[in-house]
């Protein structure tokens, strides 16, 4: 049952999210995942990145972190940690972090993290 609702919340929020109201989105989002925590990759990087909309690279640096201990295979948490270091102007941070999403991907560039 936890997970319907959970994944009721995360609709909700990005719903709110396409409705330009990031505070809403960024609540029903952080509810849903306390609910339960076992969501896909997308969810937690939608969270980071309303945390980055809105300038609060401190909890998207959160997010993020988790993301890569939660997802150590995925580059999405690399990807978002190298955009708060950029928000901050932190560019050998940044560059390290592009760097290992490079590793991961052994080459093999995905254009949605590149674009970034």
């Amino acid at each position: 049952m936890r997970g319907i609702q959970a994944k009721y919340y995360i609709i909700k929020g990005v719903i709110h999210k396409l409705r330009g109201n990031l505070t809403s989105a960024i609540s029903d989002i952080q509810h849903g995942l306390k609910l339960a925590s076992n969501q896909p990759v997308r969810v937690y990087v939608i969270l980071g990145n309303l945390y980055l909309n809105v300038s609060n690279n401190m909890q998207a640096k959160v997010v993020f972190d988790a993301m890569v201990e939660k997802y150590p295979d995925s580059e999405a948490g690399y990807s978002g940690l190298a955009l708060v270091a950029q928000n901050k102007k932190d560019w050998g941070i940044a560059l390290k972090y592009w760097d290992m999403c490079l590793v991961k991907n052994k080459g093999d560039v995905k254009s949605w993290w590149l674009v970034k």
